[in-house]
């Protein structure tokens, strides 16, 4: 088994649910058995098909069933699968397939160790599903104990820098809604110009779906026109939404200039668009992990955290504001909270956009609306590009939605007061995240670190591009250590 593992060099998962617990929030939700370099690992069963798919090789007139006699088109191949086994379809690492339709409500696995695997075999670059449509498109069904692994999903058409473009129609790689299920996976993949499509509205019609988790992905230039003109069905876009989940961990992935495009005038940026958005409506805010990953120059916020949960050891980068905990027009789910430590916020700043007006907002924030019960602390809030109203925000409202507030130990320098002067026991208060680049031996600015993040290759793990890397290198230059939760 470990023979067939290293000779189709397949990124793996065996999911299984943990029951992990730190002082509030559970450690893993619902998956969590991890290689010595933090990859997930699956293994085929022993009634397992295995579908190889080629575009540069492959014949659908092929049985698809070993590298030698791959099938060409990945709709024939996801055609033999089986629904209900723990079938692996396996692309080829560097080919391309135009996916110009869906698999649409595609198949479920068989159980939470066993789930059926969309991934790669072979050495090289992502397999890149240039896609029209999303790859699966689940609507209002149950399905439950896939794994999505090392897949690049490109909206070939909707880059407006690609002599293809035609579309500002926004597309998603991978979407559910109003489906329900359990343990969904997709990590190491690449979502470039395509929405993560975690409309995982859940509450199907067997109920929410459960145990969502998205690792070490790289979630770029997600955008859609029309969305920037105030009227009824302007179009509203994120670089992820979940809402109706049950369970969901966001982990050491990147999400960079999501929900707006500057070349787009149809598409600047918006209060309305984000990086990650969760509503209110996910139960269970004790299973809610938000960790390791780097949020950048969304259209608006970092994160929509209107469900609470934990925000631990984030990078936030150039959001006009950063993270929102609540909502205050209506209430979260009984017994919501969140917990946020160990964050690093840096160069928020106003929208960049075409034009001053409605809906663009001139808020300039760190941490807020905060109308559920929440402790913050241990953040680093530094470095303001344009005057930030505050950094964490003690939200209070008419209508009675603030929520209760412990805020300890932050520091916030140069954020809303560019004059701030050093404490004395601040070795290197004036650390960015430029300076860091620099001292890696790459060009020092915060957009040429962002452009290097985002070419992490396949199964690579670039901990210098890490979230917890910079973190440590900026908490240094004032002494501050991560909290032990």
């Amino acid at each position: 088994m470990v023979h067939w593992i290293k000779k189709y060099s397949l990124l793996v998962v065996v999911c299984c649910i943990q029951s992990l617990s730190n002082m509030l929030f559970s450690q893993e939700s619902g998956i969590g058995v991890y290689d010595d370099n933090g990859w997930s690992i699956i293994l085929p069963s022993p009634d397992s098909r295995i579908i190889y798919v080629s575009s540069s090789e492959g014949d659908d007139s092929n049985n698809g069933l070993s590298e030698e006699s791959p099938v060409e088109s990945i709709e024939h191949g996801a055609s033999l699968l089986r629904d209900g086994f723990p079938d692996h379809l396996l692309l080829k690492a560097g080919d391309s397939w135009i996916l110009e339709q869906s698999l649409g409500n595609f198949k479920s696995g068989r159980s939470v160790r066993e789930p059926m695997l969309i991934s790669y075999y072979g050495g090289g670059e992502r397999p890149l599903i240039k896609a029209e449509k999303p790859l699966v498109h689940v609507r209002n069904e149950h399905r439950s104990h896939l794994a999505f692994i090392g897949l690049e999903f490109y909206a070939f058409k909707h880059d407006p820098n690609s002599p293809e473009y035609v579309s500002k129609n926004g597309v998603s790689g991978i979407s559910f809604i109003g489906s329900s299920g359990e343990n969904l996976l997709i990590e190491d993949c690449k979502f470039n110009y395509a929405q993560m499509g975690a409309y995982t509205t859940g509450r199907g019609r067997d109920g929410n779906l459960k145990n969502f988790n998205f690792r070490r992905n790289i979630a770029i230039h997600s955008w859609a026109g029309d969305s920037y003109y105030i009227h009824e069905l302007r179009t509203r876009v994120q670089g992820m939404y979940i809402s109706g989940v049950e369970g969901i961990l966001v982990e050491e992935n990147l999400f960079d200039h999501n929900g707006w495009n500057e070349q787009v005038d149809s598409a600047g940026a918006t209060m309305y668009n984000h990086n990650i958005y969760m509503s209110t409506q996910n139960p269970g805010s004790d299973k809610i992990i938000v960790r390791g990953n780097i949020l950048a120059r969304a259209s608006a916020h970092g994160l929509q955290l209107r469900s609470g949960g934990m925000v631990e050891n984030n990078l936030f980068v150039q959001n006009a504001i950063n993270l929102n905990v609540g909502y205050h027009k209506n209430t979260s789910l009984p017994g919501s909270k969140a917990v946020v430590i160990n964050n690093v916020f840096q160069e928020v700043m106003l929208m960049d956009s075409t034009n001053s007006s409605y809906p663009r907002t001139a808020s300039v924030r760190g941490i807020g609306e905060i109308t559920i019960p929440a402790r913050i602390e241990n953040n680093l809030f530094s470095h303001c590009l344009n005057e930030a109203q505050f950094g964490v925000d003690d939200y209070q409202d008419k209508w009675g939605f603030g929520g209760k507030l412990e805020a300890k130990n932050n520091i916030v320098y140069k954020w809303t007061d560019k004059n701030d002067q050093p404490r004395e026991e601040w070795p290197d208060p004036e650390r960015t995240i430029a300076s860091y680049h620099q001292s890696i031996g790459k060009q020092a600015s915060t957009i040429g670190f962002l452009r290097e993040a985002r070419k992490r290759p396949l199964k690579t793990w670039w901990a210098a591009y890490a979230a917890q890397t910079v973190n440590n290198y900026l908490r240094d230059g004032y002494n501050m250590k991560e909290l032990k939760k």
